[in-house]
């Protein structure tokens, strides 16, 4: 009966292991293939090599496009790696007060559309903005200033993140050295501070320039004529149906931030084995003329991110700007404007579908990669599948879905033969935007779920064997009770990104769903920017909102964990 039982469990992991490997292949690499396929043949199907990249090539909106990326990608990335390190300095190794709302307003850009920033902008400093009249007529918000101060913003607390723990986890013995021998502050910080975070410092640099170098929504608002790569993609796919230069074109996004990943993977590693296993953590020292200059610098900044919220909410609220500034909640009557299936409620369930579906796809694959050892072979697969999603754009996800999903037949590469497309069906429905949610944020929750696994005692298994109790027991009452915290956070952030993403789903929504980031494109578009910039506040306090039930949650599991632990 025991052995049954064990082969029973065996074959229920095999076929769980293999699971997860197909769905990872059928909606990461398949689709990656079709585009591939794509951009070396012709609109028939048939092979026709580098042709499509000759034409490319030879077009000038490749160059003016491309170099338009890089300035914006290079300047936004300076620019933000800057307010970033001087940031997560002043919260991590000076004595002024009030870190935690600090902290906290840096991460409002995170539940944010990137389009606000871009409606913000236009307020500011538009055609009609506020302070437009102080700038001379030879300066306009429209093209590489506006797209680069919005990606500025953007990727900060993402680079604030990433700095803020470099900064944090330092060994203070070498200032404590440094003291001794009367090394003056700007010293230190060039001679310990920048080499001690220089991996988590390139990390940053590569994080924001794939970003901003793959962002659609900022560009699309307040580029105006300023063409780059994302958006020279969407007029391909979008506006010509032309997917051969679309493919070929997307393929441009995809090597940088692939490279990127690369590089980002490695400083994490050389970041690792920097600290020793006798570090001492860092003494905040009192310093009057530090707490003054780092308390007004993050008050600075505090204040720009706030600003840039509070414009969008006025501009919301305001009846007709510059002419009517009569207060009203009308912009918020989405009914009252046609958006092409457009449903708040729409966007908040598919959201929370991604969320809990994305949440059990992706611990439950890193508990069969990290805790079970069966189909190897698969296992590695899989563990290579996850973190592709990690380098790949959600633009160049997009473009693979809508290239292979509404496909009725698939072409066996570089013969005649079609066989059907059994997932056709998925195109235009919300099922396939909850699919591309799920793998385009994929690769953070399942290091997540992986980490948060690692720290958990694998005598847990072997207890559960000799007391005979199944695998799939010990899953439920261990192994997820123990990861909880760590499963709410992965909710939270695939909730939270589902809500603001527009990279993927422009390509993807059809007029009987359209998400509500999309719907912000298309009332700007239309000149409804108080209802572009009504829909932007309504997502970020979704999701704070949402923030806000993650925190209340974590600390009443905190609470009963305290008074089991007292047992």
């Amino acid at each position: 009966m025991l052995k049954s039982n064990f082969s029973l469990q065996k074959t229920f992991l095999s076929l769980m292991i293999l699971s997860m490997f197909l769905f990872l292949f059928i909606f990461i690499a398949i689709p990656i293939i079709k585009l591939l396929l794509t951009s070396l043949s012709d609109p028939q199907g048939s092979f026709v090599g580098f042709e499509n990249f000759k034409e490319y090539f030879r077009q000038g909106e490749f160059r003016t496009s491309l170099v338009n990326s890089l300035i914006v990608s290079f300047s936004s990335s300076i620019i933000s790696i800057t307010l970033a390190l001087g940031f997560a300095f002043a919260t991590t190794r000076t004595n002024i007060k009030f870190k935690a709302v600090l902290k906290s307003i840096a991460m409002i850009p995170l539940f944010a559309p990137t389009m606000l920033y871009g409606i913000s902008l236009i307020y500011l400093f538009g055609n009609q903005g506020i302070f437009t009249k102080f700038f001379s007529d030879s300066f306009s918000i429209y093209g590489l200033w506006g797209i680069i101060i919005a990606e500025s913003f953007y990727i900060f607390p993402h680079l604030f993140l990433i700095l803020y723990v470099s900064l944090r986890s330092y060994d203070s013995s070498l200032y404590e050295a440094a003291d001794m021998m009367n090394a003056r502050g700007m010293k230190k910080f060039i001679k310990i501070t920048l080499p001690s975070i220089k991996y988590g410092l390139i990390t940053a640099f590569f994080v924001g320039f794939t970003l901003s170098l793959t962002d659609f929504g900022a560009p699309k608002i307040i580029g105006g004529r300023t063409n780059v790569l994302a958006t020279e993609v969407s007029k391909y796919i979008l506006g010509q149906q032309n997917f051969q230069i679309g493919a070929v074109a997307s393929l441009f996004l995809l090597i940088p931030a692939g490279l990127s990943f690369f590089i980002e993977n490695l400083a994490s590693k050389r970041q690792k084995a920097f600290y020793s296993h006798g570090s001492k953590n860092f003494e905040l020292r009192k310093n009057k003329f530090r707490f003054v200059f780092f308390t007004i610098f993050a008050v600075f900044i505090s204040v720009i991110i706030i600003g840039f919220l509070s414009v969008s909410i006025f501009a919301s609220v305001t009846t007709l700007w510059p002419y009517n500034l009569k207060l009203t909640l009308s912009n918020y009557d989405f009914s009252r404007f046609n958006m092409g299936g457009f449903n708040v409620w729409k966007t908040i369930i598919v959201a929370l579908v991604s969320a809990f579906f994305g949440s059990i796809i992706c611990f439950t694959n890193a508990y069969l990669i990290q805790k079970e050892k069966a189909l190897l072979p698969f296992q590695k697969a899989s563990r290579l599948l996850s973190m592709i999603p990690m380098a790949l754009p959600g633009l160049v996800l997009g473009i693979s879905y809508i290239l292979f999903f509404n496909s009725p037949t698939l072409s066996i590469p570089f013969t005649n033969i079609k066989i059907p497309n059994a997932l056709a069906f998925l195109y235009g429905t919300p099922v396939i935007i909850v699919i591309a949610n799920i793998v385009h944020f994929y690769s953070v929750p399942y290091l997540t779920s992986t980490s948060a696994l690692k720290k958990i005692d694998s005598n847990f298994q072997a207890a559960a064997q000799t007391m005979n109790a199944s695998k799939l027991t010990v899953f439920f009452k261990v192994f997820i009770p123990i990861s909880l915290p760590s499963l709410l956070e992965i909710f939270v952030y695939f909730f939270t990104n589902s809500m603001v993403t527009i990279s993927a789903v422009i390509f993807l929504y059809t007029a009987n769903f359209k998400p509500m980031s999309v719907a912000i494109i298309g009332m700007e578009e239309s000149g409804n920017i108080a209802v572009a910039a009504a829909l932007s506040v309504s997502i970020v306090f979704i999701n704070i909102f949402a923030r806000l039930i993650y925190i209340g949650l974590t600390r009443l599991l905190n609470i009963k964990r305290k008074k089991w632990d007292k047992f």
